[in-house]
């Protein structure tokens, strides 16, 4: 894996995270509905060996597992994973185990599809970015473009290489951005002032209703980057 400076990671706290899910990792049951996606035809033929009726009208809906196959990279094998890593079963600071778990890990776009179909309402994202969190805190290294990305939001608080003077240039109404006494603000994203400014003039458009109301919103224009896309 790449070498760099190492930075102090004492912080990051990815064991305290994962032991705090410990209780929703252990209501896995292992069952494997996570994996599947409706397709929209409820009479399709089920997936899987079983002989019957079982997950008719399903699709395989992890995005990893379908393109790589192997359990691990299943949300169920990485559920696994995560708790081999709280039982002290697969060591974490073993360079070897690093590596191979950062590729499966890394793999997952963390779409939230397995959550939706778990039947155990796991929060399986926030479980697999924990253990991401525990690699990371154990020593792992980030490969380039996952650093060059931390190095693009140090220096310009967004991943985007974009100057941060142009963060509100969607805005409609500029007399909104950072208005004092306002009592609605909104936190715009990264990927919504940069990348997706639909979502962000659609969310506007939203908090003009409130205006008829008499209630004025604000923009914030120097939101520090929440570091999705860095757990992602």
């Amino acid at each position: 894996m790449a070498t760099e400076d190492k930075p102090d990671k004492s912080k990051v706290g990815g064991m305290e995270k994962l032991q705090k899910l410990k209780d929703e990792l252990y209501r896995c049951i292992h069952c494997r509905a996570c994996r599947f996606s409706f397709s929209g035809e409820p009479d399709r033929k089920g997936l899987g060996e079983h002989k019957g009726v079982l997950y008719e009208g399903m699709l395989d809906g992890c995005p990893a597992g379908h393109h790589f196959g192997w359990e691990g990279f299943w949300n169920a094998g990485r559920m696994w994973m995560a708790r081999a890593v709280l039982e002290g079963d697969l060591d974490i600071n073993d360079e070897k185990i690093q590596s191979q778990l950062y590729d499966i890990l890394y793999r997952c776009p963390t779409c939230g599809n397995c959550s939706i179909q778990c039947e155990n309402n796991l929060p399986t994202v926030d479980i697999n970015e924990a253990l991401r969190a525990c690699l990371y805190e154990a020593g792992a290294e980030m490969l380039p473009k996952h650093s060059g990305m931390k190095k693009l939001i140090d220096a310009k608080n967004n991943p985007y290489n974009e100057d941060h003077a142009h963060r509100t240039d969607w805005v409609s109404d500029k007399s909104v951005i950072d208005k004092p006494n306002a009592k609605i603000a909104y936190y715009v994203g990264c990927t919504a002032s940069y990348r997706m400014q639909g979502m962000a003039k659609a969310t506007e458009s939203l908090l003009n209703k409130l205006v008829k109301k008499g209630i004025i919103p604000a923009v914030l224009s120097s939101a520090p980057d929440n570091g999705t896309l860095q757990r992602k």
